[in-house]
């Protein structure tokens, strides 16, 4: 039985799914059982549980052959940082508690620095946390989610994309599509020899703003150009959608990280893999859907 929690999400849904169609029992880890309905009425099992409960957390996990847990956000964390140390040993407790075998831990390029890297920060904190852990993990490090352009898309109509990211800033990004699968595939295949696994994985390219401005405008046979917002814009803008200031200001720095070539792979050490989902597939999906929602 392999447990599954951000199902309600983007990554966890995916690995659901691939696991479910691989005919292999599942159980989604929801805060709110309503969440659960579509999933059980798949087949899967469903445990209420918030990944910052620890007992409950290990009674989820109990018995189970494998995990796929994340580290969600809060933008409304008056400090997202030591949110996320709490989350990361919350985590942790639950996974030693409950004897968990293997675990696939979702982390994000970058999360090698200590510093400068924004939110992040977080997913550091979570890998230091849970290398203390028993359990066999996998650590996926992803790139910035393709699929978060999502929330800029209402202005392709006006043949711009807002970005805070500079237009000709090259970068690491990848689908969730991507990440699920790695993730599922990572479950199957059952832990690592070693007792702890980095994967650093991005799409099948790197690209800029101004490529996915591209790719926008060939899908709607129309030019859209980038438009370049100013960094300093990110924390009021942020704030301005129900964020806290100090939420904000992460992803700020988060933003300054990419731009500065923080948010990539270590390289050393680690198992480096690109997906098969390039940015053409997600816009158009994503445009096809009616995104943003």
């Amino acid at each position: 039985m392999y447990v599954v929690a951000g199902v309600s999400g983007k990554t966890g849904a995916v690995v659901a799914d691939s696991l479910l169609r691989a005919h292999k029992r599942v159980t989604v880890v929801v805060r709110d059982v309503a969440k659960g309905a579509p999933w059980r009425a798949r087949g899967a099992e469903v445990a209420v549980a918030s990944l910052d409960d620890p007992q409950a957390l290990a009674r989820a996990l109990a018995g189970a052959t494998g995990a796929y847990l994340l580290s969600p956000q809060d933008m409304r964390s008056a400090d997202p940082i030591s949110d996320g140390w709490r989350m990361a040993d919350a985590i942790a407790r639950a996974v030693e508690d409950s004897g968990l075998p293997h675990l696939v831990l979702l982390s994000a390029l970058g999360a090698q620095h200590a510093e400068g890297t924004g939110l992040v920060r977080t997913l550091r904190a979570a890998e230091e946390r849970l290398a203390q852990a028993s359990a066999k993990i996998t650590f996926l490090r992803a790139a910035y989610f393709l699929e978060n352009w999502a929330s800029v898309l209402g202005a392709v109509g006006e043949g711009k994309l807002p970005t805070f990211i500079h237009p000709d800033c090259v970068a690491p990004m990848v689908s969730v599509r991507d990440i699920g699968a790695v993730a599922a595939r990572a479950l199957l295949e059952g832990p690592p020899a070693d007792r702890r696994e980095i994967v650093e994985l991005a799409g099948p390219r790197d690209y800029s703003p101004r490529d996915l401005a591209a790719a926008l405008g060939g899908l709607l046979g129309r030019a859209v150009q980038p438009e370049h917002v100013p960094l300093e814009a990110l924390v009021p803008t942020f704030t301005g959608f129900g964020a806290s200031a100090a939420f904000a200001e992460q992803v700020r720095l988060l933003h300054k990280a990419l731009e500065g070539g923080k948010l990539v792979g270590h390289g050393e050490g680690t198992r480096v893999l690109r997906g098969s989902v390039g940015a053409e597939v997600v816009l158009g999906a994503l445009l096809a859907a009616g995104q943003p929602s």
